[in-house]
């Protein structure tokens, strides 16, 4: 009986760290700069989305730092085919990473760190003000989150951590404004490198809420 847990335990590991590993390394589709609109590209810094490859064309959204978009491929003038929001536009190829990792990495390189205790989201708070915006939280059920993320090409493995955030890999799960922060997104909030899976009403009540933090509380 004790091996038969021990085998499954290591599957279920195993299949966690190949989860991970999937959700950390989406990359562009280098060898024929085609893609099926299915991976996965991230913005590094604050850019524009345009309406053809050209930097004179029109704008169709500014794009926030971490913005992500579905590849589709690589194009003149450096620029990169995408999509946004179900629109087709460009962006310019070096405003753009290919991975959760370098990301990360990225924020590490600025300077950002989880703020003291003092600075963050709890449920005694209610509410936190990061270094984005307005903070608050909510508690519930998360699996057809998870399901959607998945279908959406961003493969992870859903856990809750040991202060009660849910995550998303190796990123807190949050809700935002799809129009403002389009799904899977990263952005930094008071309880860390958070990803953008959700969104909901409070989007649109005058709240002034920026994320709403998925947590067990």
């Amino acid at each position: 009986m004790k091996n038969i847990m021990g085998k499954a335990v290591l599957v279920l590991i195993t299949v966690m760290l190949i989860s991970i590993s999937c959700f950390t390394n989406h990359s562009i589709a280098a060898e024929s700069n085609v893609g099926d609109g299915s991976t996965v590209i991230f913005t590094r810094i604050e850019t524009v989305f345009r309406s053809a490859p050209d930097d004179g064309s029109g704008i169709i959204i500014n794009l926030p730092k971490y913005t992500s978009l579905y590849y589709l491929r690589d194009v003149e003038n450096d620029y990169v085919e995408a999509i946004c929001n179900n629109a087709v536009g460009y962006v310019k190829k070096d405003t753009v990473v290919a991975s959760y990792e370098e990301i990360l990495q990225q924020m590490a390189q600025e300077g950002y760190i989880m703020p003291a205790e003092t600075g963050r989201l709890t449920a005694t708070k209610g509410i936190a003000y990061g270094p984005v915006g307005k903070e608050s939280y909510y508690n519930l059920d998360m699996s057809m989150i998870v399901c959607r993320m998945q279908r959406k090409a961003f493969p992870g493995v859903y856990w809750i951590r040991q202060d009660g955030c849910k995550m998303y890999g190796a990123f807190v799960m949050v809700a935002a404004d799809f129009n403002i922060f389009p799904i899977g997104s990263i952005v930094p909030t008071t309880l860390g490198p958070s990803v953008v899976t959700d969104t909901g009403s409070f989007t649109r009540n005058g709240s002034g809420v920026m994320f709403d933090i998925a947590t067990s509380w």
